[in-house]
């Protein structure tokens, strides 16, 4: 089995770098399961950990510290996307300035990447063939996100289909897609010196003009709310989820040692 974690576990007294001691002490996200997952695979940068009754194949090895690799990236992604809102807050009386979209644009790309990292942890631990799989394009791994483990198969993918269908992460996620590939930025406008959008922009795969498309534009916006509101409510609830799914993979990383026939030391 992985490292069992202590009854006495605590998170707070955890040795951490000085990126994961800012998330924890400072911006005081959720990282508690976080820490248990990091505890339970050893941190993971170290291959060394593993044990087995054959030598391990440097594939498995490479499975194990992108375990390290990914889960990393999920908290340094989940604060940079608390820190992206902290400068949003800070410009967002600045309507229309890169001061202000900048931030709110950075604010859900940290999002996705966080997203994309916690499906290629799902794979990781859960797919029999997650060490070795190979395409045209190299290693399955090295390539997967959010919606292509989404789609995939395999046998405990069960208990990850609450998060994969949660519908506020699907609204995150299309606006993220949409910042990333649209050709113009969220519709936003100023009222009583406050920049507020719509909330339709969240299920919408094209954002309007506000010129020779105003009135569509006015019939397809019609609930308006605060960017920052929005925003806050977004990081709120990508804190609760990440923190959520962390959970659920504690639970299987015995799948990661069952299908590697490895034990984490």
């Amino acid at each position: 089995m992985a490292r069992s974690i202590p009854s006495q576990f605590n998170y707070l007294d955890e040795d951490l770098d000085e990126n994961e001691t800012l998330i924890r002490d400072t911006l005081k996200l959720s990282i508690e399961n976080w820490a248990k997952f990091r505890y339970a695979i050893n941190i993971g940068i170290d291959s060394s950990v593993l044990s087995a009754e054959i030598t391990i194949d440097d594939k498995i090895k490479q499975a194990y510290r992108e375990l390290g690799k990914s889960h990393y990236e999920v908290v340094t992604s989940l604060g940079n996307t608390h820190l992206a809102f902290l400068d949003a807050e800070k410009h967002q009386y600045k309507r229309g300035h890169i001061l202000f979209t900048k931030p709110v644009k950075e604010f859900y790309f940290h999002i996705g990447i966080l997203l994309d990292n916690l499906a290629r942890l799902i794979y990781l631990i859960n797919h029999p063939k997650a060490a070795k799989e190979y395409d045209k394009r190299g290693f399955v791994r090295h390539y997967l996100d959010w919606g292509q483990v989404r789609q995939s198969e395999f046998a405990t993918k069960q208990f990850y289909n609450q998060f994969f269908d949660d519908l506020q992460v699907v609204e995150i996620l299309n606006i993220r897609n949409n910042l990333a590939h649209n050709w113009f930025p969220i519709p936003m406008k100023d009222e009583n010196n406050i920049q507020i959008l719509p909330l339709e922009i969240r299920n919408s795969r094209n954002y309007l003009w506000p010129f020779e498309e105003r009135t569509e534009f006015d019939e397809k916006y019609k609930n308006w709310v605060p960017v920052i509101c929005m925003l806050q409510n977004d990081l709120g609830y990508i804190d609760r989820f990440q923190s959520n799914l962390f959970g659920q993979l504690i639970i299987n990383i015995y799948q990661f040692e069952k299908n590697n026939n490895v034990i984490i030391n």
